[in-house]
């Protein structure tokens, strides 16, 4: 790997790994529709001025519209607004740290999803292996809450930020077996167009919000994750897919918690429990284990696990 691609590398991680805690910050003051539906126009915007600086074309068959539509539901609206509900203030809150650490299970979801979706990505023993380590691992992320014992750290957003997990696993499988055809980034411009098209007059519907009331660290936590988190993030995304490879770029995957869990601790006092440590350790192996000698085909399933867009 070249030095140009393993700076890439790590900006990406640090990007992603800090989605976490600028999603904390944004819904200190911004209701969650509100925060993602801004957060999805930013990053709309931005990656739409780089198609049109490529001149890279837009599909127009309804058929594919509908399929990347389906796509920005559950690859942008579902998981960025159970996230970002999972992190704002109330009795179901849970810390950024653990929120990266448990979106990290994406791969295993999408490897288990694979085995019944798709022809070529079977489980096998080693497979099998790579899942039960990483859901070992959320049990041990999860036992405090089942124990009732974890404090700030709610069971509802605990489950949330797992079914954004699934979510993105399930809009994994759907564009390798839907939209293969279509450019990386296309997909990710269009998808996130949509979604912010989408949500933005419904979160105004539902959640009113009081726009003159919002902070300037929710408003900069807002611009972030837009640009960056939303927008340059993919950006090297795809660079590095084509330059390194879907495998290797996957390791995104596995470096964006462990700075979600440092950052934190650092900015926003969270604690770091036992549980914390070992489920990550638990979960970040699994997906190893998972992706491990990937043939070209699940290499594509598993580069488009990786968390993120973009929160993710």
């Amino acid at each position: 790997m070249s030095r140009k691609d393993t700076i890439a590398l790590l900006a990406l991680s640090g990007i992603w790994g800090s989605s976490y805690l600028f999603i904390a910050f944004g819904g200190e003051s911004l209701p969650p529709l509100t925060l993602v539906a801004f957060r999805l126009l930013i990053g709309a915007g931005a990656l739409q001025l780089v198609l049109r600086l490529r001149n890279i074309p837009v599909p127009r068959a309804p058929k594919v519209l509908a399929a990347l539509a389906f796509m920005g539901l559950m690859n942008n609206i579902i998981p960025f607004t159970l996230i970002t509900w999972s992190e704002a203030p109330g009795p179901q809150q849970v810390n950024s740290g653990l929120a990266a650490v448990l979106i990290a299970a994406v791969p295993i979801f999408t490897a288990m999803i694979a085995h019944f979706a798709l022809r070529d990505e079977r489980l096998t023993l080693l497979r099998v292996l790579g899942v039960v380590v990483g859901f070992a691992g959320v049990v041990v992320l999860m036992s405090p809450r089942l124990n009732g014992i974890g404090g700030e750290q709610g069971l509802l957003g605990a489950l949330a930020v797992i079914t954004a997990a699934l979510a993105y696993g399930i809009a994994t499988i759907f564009s390798r077996r839907v939209l293969t055809g279509v450019a990386p980034i296309v997909l990710g411009a269009v998808q996130m167009t949509w979604s912010s098209l989408a949500l933005l007059p419904i979160a105004f519907l539902i959640e009113r919000p009081v726009l003159a009331d919002v902070t300037t660290r929710a408003w900069f936590s807002v611009a972030w994750l837009g640009l960056l988190g939303s927008g340059l993030a993919y950006i090297f995304y795809f660079g590095l897919i084509r330059s390194i490879g879907a495998t290797r770029t996957t390791m995104v995957t596995y470096i964006s918690p462990i700075v979600a869990v440092i950052l934190g601790a650092v900015f926003n006092a969270e604690s770091i429990h036992w549980t914390l440590i070992g489920g990550m350790v638990l979960i970040i192996g699994g997906a190893v284990i998972v992706n491990r000698k990937s043939k070209p085909a699940r290499s594509a399933v598993a580069a488009a696990a990786s968390p993120a867009p973009s929160a993710r």
